[in-house]
């Protein structure tokens, strides 16, 4: 008795099962694929907006293996190509006026070195110790050079330059010693003193 019951009991769900299933059609399972289309469609307009492009043409790729909408899937290929586009002339426009920027930045310092820069620079010499300056040469550089009394003038040269490397020899009036080596003239600075001293160090004063 019991086992009879226990197999009707089974048969009356399998028959209720079977029922549920028939009223389920394709014409629900179209409707499912459609709401999850539309779905995916409009999570592909927000990645848009949000400047996500990758994950858009990929949503929008999900959505056309659904088959329906047409119009809606072009609609949406469309916003996405807009936001793409406009992304770029933003980005685009962002790096000229950097760049325009960069520039104008470059010209000011430049007008501001020039302006800040001497038109003439006075080299001069002295003995630190007890000695004396017997004659001083100087050569090298980038700017022109017009010898004076143990002093030199320098004007700018071809390229409007007058820093650089200048190389010097000092005679000096204990034992007639001979110093010679380089320094570096900025360029920035009216006046330069070399100073040497009886053991032929030397340093370089700019002001």
């Amino acid at each position: 008795m019991f086992k009879i019951k226990r197999e009707y009991g089974f048969l009356l769900a399998l028959l209720l099962s079977c029922e549920t299933y028939a009223d389920f059609g394709f014409d629900d399972l179209g409707a499912m694929e459609q709401t999850e289309q539309t779905e995916l469609l409009e999570q592909a307009k927000q990645m848009a907006k949000r400047n996500n492009f990758s994950n858009a043409e990929a949503l929008l790729k999900e959505a056309q293996y659904k088959g329906y909408a047409p119009n809606e899937i072009a609609q949406t290929a469309k916003i996405i190509a807009d936001s793409r586009n406009a992304h770029q002339a933003e980005e685009a426009e962002a790096q000229r006026l950097l760049a325009e920027q960069q520039a104008q930045q470059r010209r000011n310092q430049a007008q501001s070195n020039s302006s800040s820069r001497p038109r003439w620079i006075t080299v001069s010499v002295d003995c630190i110790g007890f000695c004396t300056v017997k004659a001083f040469d100087l050569s090298g550089g980038n700017g022109n050079l017009d010898k004076m009394h143990k002093s030199y003038g320098i004007h700018p040269g071809y390229n409007g330059d007058m820093d650089g490397r200048y190389s010097y020899t000092v005679r000096l009036s204990t034992g007639n010693r001979v110093c010679s080596g380089s320094f570096n003239i900025s360029g920035r600075q009216a006046t330069v003193v070399l100073g040497v001293y009886e053991n032929c160090n030397a340093q370089v004063s700019e002001y």
